[in-house]
């Protein structure tokens, strides 16, 4: 028979009750406080003039006090927000006086975004300093600066969120800090194509049901058309000679491409297959099979 810990006994049942209580207690305080900020959250976010700084102000005092489930709601909610805005912002961007100021600083930089401090138009370096305090970063391309979410912002509540959520805002946050084309043309190596449709892959592997799949799953389809046409600049294969791109070739061939990682592992194996057989030169064969892929995607 099991024996009674003498400190419990000692204790005796008052005691033990009073432990309990308070045990109880705590939990109902906790699940009321947390009902409480949800509701306030709620209400915070209906707001007409509410802005994505302001939902993170909120999380930075408060998310602490809630469980992952919700916390993981909250963040995608203000995620939803700066989507839902970024139009606004893109409108405001494109005032004459705003791309000029940006395109000064963007040349006395060296032709980078890397320091925005030293914009002179005091009125366009208030709407870009805004601008980032609402969770969006500039971007360019095309002769044109733009904002983009930033998704380093939601770095700081990773510990208060799920692994699907924490990965897929890893995985945004790749391409928030460098986009993988501009001007019609991919900015990042053929490597790194193929490194992010990977993990994008085994996202989808690793979490099937998570709520973000979806939005994963659309990103992949962009890096399969990469992976089989290139881009209109910077195309799989030369327009002159039909071989394929030599720094794509070797991307190619250095991955264990297995069936068992995912579709797009599967893709690639064949497609491999396909440019072997075809000497790795764009021909009826491989545009069929590249052709015919897009079409399910």
């Amino acid at each position: 028979m099991k024996r009674i810990p003498m400190g419990w006994v000692a204790m005796g049942l008052g005691g033990i009750l009073l432990i309990l209580t308070a045990i109880i207690g705590l939990t109902v305080f906790r699940l009321f406080k947390e009902r409480t900020l949800i509701n306030e959250y709620q209400s915070f976010i209906t707001k007409a003039d509410i802005q994505p700084v302001n939902l993170m102000h909120w999380l930075d005092q408060n998310i602490g006090a809630v469980s992952s489930d919700k916390a993981g709601e909250m963040v995608l909610k203000l995620e939803q927000m700066q989507q839902a805005k970024l139009s606004e912002w893109q409108a405001t961007f494109e005032r004459g006086i705003v791309q000029t100021a940006l395109f000064e600083v963007y040349r006395q930089n060296g032709w980078t975004l890397a320091n925005l401090g030293g914009i002179q138009d005091a009125e366009a370096k208030a709407i870009v300093t805004e601008a980032i305090r609402n969770g969006y970063k500039v971007e360019t391309a095309e002769g044109m600066f733009f904002p983009v979410v930033d998704y380093t912002v939601y770095q700081k509540y990773q510990d208060r969120l799920s692994p699907d959520l924490v990965e897929y805002l890893e995985i945004m946050a790749v391409e928030s800090e460098q986009m993988p084309a501009k001007d019609a043309a991919l900015v990042i190596g053929w490597d790194e194509v193929l490194k992010r449709a990977r993990r994008q892959e085994a996202f989808l592997k690793e979490y099937p049901s998570s709520a973000q799949a979806g939005a994963v799953r659309q990103l992949l389809k962009r890096y399969v058309m990469f992976a089989l046409f290139g881009s209109n600049n910077t195309p799989l294969f030369s327009y002159e000679t039909g071989e394929i791109n030599g720094k794509a070739k070797i991307a190619f061939l250095q991955e264990t491409w297995r069936t068992e990682d995912g579709k797009f592992s599967t893709l690639l194996s064949q497609y491999l297959k396909v440019l072997e057989e075809n000497n790795y030169r764009l021909t009826a064969a491989v545009n069929e099979y590249r052709q015919n892929v897009a079409d399910t995607l």
